[in-house]
């Protein structure tokens, strides 16, 4: 049975989180020890997820990359294909970016999301054709409900277009734009 959460009208108003107020991302709810979850974030009990455990293992689909540009390339075109049609997700291995730049970029997205919440607002918009945007849901202005999650959209190409639309802080976001700007693309 699922707990028994206070209704909105119960919650303090800093607790409730509307589309047309100002935003607020989940991290900052998050940090303000709060008690219960908002309304704007559950789920009617029929649109949740299973949560039953599973008794067989499953295997994520992973997709290798090793000869993307050689002879392998419609193999994996193939493979990636089922994987969304089948799971939606996959693993990627042998994509070619190493492990340091995949480092740095989570750490870099860690100080994005770190930072304080009116700097991270600048790129706060519901307009879903933005290259650059943060929300935490993808469209908050036709979801019923939000998504407990924050994310940071970003569009990389083609880069000459979308480049300047890309976040100036934290300093280590806006220093790596040299090494972004040699990347390649499939």
């Amino acid at each position: 049975m699922a707990p028994v959460l206070p209704a909105v009208d119960d919650l303090p108003a800093s607790m409730v989180v509307s589309v047309n107020a100002k935003p607020q991302l989940v991290k900052d709810l998050a940090s303000q020890d709060i008690t219960c979850i908002p309304d704007s974030f559950i789920l009617p009990e029929h649109e949740r997820p299973c949560t039953a455990i599973q008794t067989e293992e499953v295997q994520i689909p992973v997709i290798d990359l090793a000869d993307f540009h050689g002879e392998g390339r419609s193999k994996a075109l193939k493979e990636i294909t089922e994987a969304c049609e089948d799971w939606g997700f996959f693993q990627v291995i042998n994509h070619g970016v190493d492990i340091s730049t995949i480092q740095n970029m989570w750490a870099v997205a860690r100080e994005f999301f770190d930072m304080p919440l009116e700097d991270k607002l600048k790129y706060y918009t519901d307009d879903v054709t933005k290259p650059t945007r943060l929300g935490t849901s993808y469209n908050p202005t036709k979801e019923s409900k939000l998504h407990w999650r924050d994310y940071f959209h970003q569009i990389c190409n083609p880069l000459p277009d979308v480049i300047e639309t890309w976040p100036d802080k934290p300093a280590s976001y806006s220093s790596s734009r040299i090494s972004r700007s040699s990347f390649h693309h499939f």
